[in-house]
């Protein structure tokens, strides 16, 4: 696949860049390599980048386990994106300039676009004036959520985020492992 960025709207994290099509309500994770210029201090750019790449295709695979863990459980798949696969990206192009050395083009996966407020998992989870409506109109409850996460051993959602609207609460950035449990020292 080919992508312009210029055609999408970008969100930015620590590891990758999610490129969004609101009109297809598409979402693509793309990861960032070593060779990305806004690495931001958080990607281990100190060790080298062969080890940052390893390291970030790490964190992409404990991604992807979980999205596939994900789709055995229906309350799962009811509280995060669908999931539409991994996909690669062939080249990338910012205007144009190629800028396909910046990612990692084999890490990358599609995702649904939910349109609505985004928090923080566990700052959500505290603010109960929040939470506890929401909870009761679209009739769930973020305690089984995160049993069913532990049940199918996605472990890792200290960094996860919620996407909610009227309509839907969908849980994002998870993951079947810390990544502080692989990560590479000097």
């Amino acid at each position: 696949m080919i992508f312009q960025l210029s055609d999408f709207t970008l969100c930015k994290g620590a590891f990758s860049v999610v490129m969004i099509d609101k009109n297809s309500k598409k979402a693509y994770k793309l990861f960032i390599s070593y060779n990305h210029p806004n690495l931001n201090g958080t990607c281990k750019e100190e060790i080298g980048e062969f080890k940052t790449n390893e390291y970030r295709k790490k964190v992409f695979k404990t991604e992807i386990k979980a999205y596939y863990l994900v789709q055995k459980s229906s309350l799962l798949k009811a509280h995060t994106p669908k999931y539409f696969g991994v996909i690669t990206a062939d080249k990338v192009f910012d205007k144009d300039s190629n800028v396909t050395y910046q990612y990692l083009t084999d890490c990358c996966y599609k995702i649904e676009f939910i349109d609505g407020c985004v928090n923080k998992l566990y700052g959500l989870s505290v603010m109960k004036n929040l939470l506890e409506p929401m909870e009761k109109k679209l009739n769930f409850k973020l305690v089984d959520i995160l049993k069913e996460f532990q049940q199918y051993k996605i472990n890792y959602i200290n960094d996860a985020s919620v996407i909610y609207n009227d309509k839907e609460f969908k849980i994002i950035d998870f993951g079947t492992e810390d990544p502080n449990n692989f990560e590479p020292i000097n």
